[in-house]
C-alpha cells in the first residue's frame, strides 16, 4: 500500500479517536461505530466460519453485522475492518438480500488473503484503529523490558492490552518496525 494511503488512514483514525475521546487501549470500536451512526449487530451465520462480518448501508442506515460465533478479538477486528470500508470506500454492490440495504460488503476468509486492494486498505485501517502507532509507542515506553523474555512474551502482553489477537499484534509490530518479520 502506498505511503499516501497509509497517511490518509492515520489521519482518519486520529480524527476518529479524538472525536470519540479515546486515547488509550483498548479502543472501543463499538463507540467509534456509534460515532459514525453505524449500528453493530451480532449474528450467527449458517456457515459459522465463512463470513466474519457484513457492512450494509443505504441513504439512511449503516449496519455492521458481526459473526457472534467468532472470538471477541476477531469480532473487534471485523468491526474495525468494516469501519475501514465505511470510511475509505464508496461502492455500489448488487442487492443481495431483501432484508439488507442495497450497499453491502462481506468480510470472509478471502478478506485476509491480501489480494484485493480495498481489503488490504480495510485491514490496514483496522490495524491502525485497534493498535494506533502512537498508543503502541506509549505502551512500549511503559514496559519493563527486564520482565519481557522474548518477542512472543512482548506480543502476548501487548495483544492482551489492546484486546487483539497475537497474530494481529505480530503483524502490527512488524509493520511498525518494532520487531523483525
Amino acid at each position: 500500500m502506498k505511503t499516501r494511503k497509509k497517511r490518509k488512514i492515520q489521519r482518519i483514525v486520529t480524527n476518529l479517536l479524538r472525536q470519540a475521546e479515546i486515547d488509550c487501549p483498548p479502543v472501543n470500536v463499538k463507540k467509534i461505530a456509534q460515532l459514525l451512526e453505524a449500528e453493530v449487530y451480532p449474528k450467527e451465520f449458517e456457515d459459522k466460519d465463512a463470513i466474519s462480518g457484513v457492512l450494509a448501508r443505504d441513504d439512511q442506515h449503516t449496519i455492521i453485522v458481526v459473526n457472534q460465533t467468532h472470538s471477541d478479538v476477531r469480532q473487534r477486528f471485523t468491526i474495525a475492518h468494516e469501519i475501514g470500508h465505511l470510511m475509505l470506500h464508496n461502492y455500489q454492490d448488487p442487492y443481495i438480500d431483501r432484508t439488507l440495504p442495497s450497499m453491502i460488503r462481506l468480510r470472509d476468509d478471502r478478506s485476509s488473503l491480501g489480494e484485493d486492494s480495498e481489503e488490504i486498505e480495510a485491514n490496514a485501517f483496522a490495524s491502525e484503529l485497534l493498535m494506533p502507532a502512537f498508543m503502541i509507542e506509549e505502551s512500549l515506553g511503559k514496559i519493563d523490558f527486564s520482565k519481557i523474555y522474548d518477542y512472543e512474551d512482548l506480543i502476548t502482553k501487548l495483544a492482551k492490552e489492546y484486546e487483539v489477537s497475537t497474530q494481529a499484534m505480530t503483524f502490527r509490530l512488524i509493520n511498525l518496525g518494532v520487531i523483525e518479520g
